[in-house]
């Protein structure tokens, strides 16, 4: 059987949110806060660390918790909680990033 070819992706270790600058920690196995939640990620804002867990989907991910970074540092802090919005704004994200370029 063929092995799935494992594509790289760069994730970066620290990102920079408005001026505030996030840690972002990719992680192996599920810690108890994303095993109890269901989560592939999370943001912790009080810390100013982004999770996410080491996987195919992790740039996905990973730009999905960077959302909820961008939403909760303009002050749109009930928008950032809200998993509807920010999945929906990732959809897009995805789309224009996959779109080469053809607007």
């Amino acid at each position: 059987m063929k092995k799935k070819k494992e594509t790289l992706v760069y994730i970066p270790m620290t990102v920079d949110v408005f001026g505030t600058k996030y840690k972002v920690h990719l992680v192996k196995d599920p810690d108890t806060w994303m095993y109890e939640n269901s989560a592939e990620g999370y943001c912790n804002f009080d810390n100013k660390v982004i999770y996410v867990r080491k996987c195919d989907r992790s740039i996905r991910i990973f730009r999905h918790e960077l959302i909820h970074c961008y939403l909760y540092e303009s002050g749109l802090r009930a928008l950032a909680n809200n998993e509807n919005i920010v999945e929906i704004l990732t959809e897009i994200f995805e789309r224009i990033n996959n779109n080469g370029g053809k607007y």
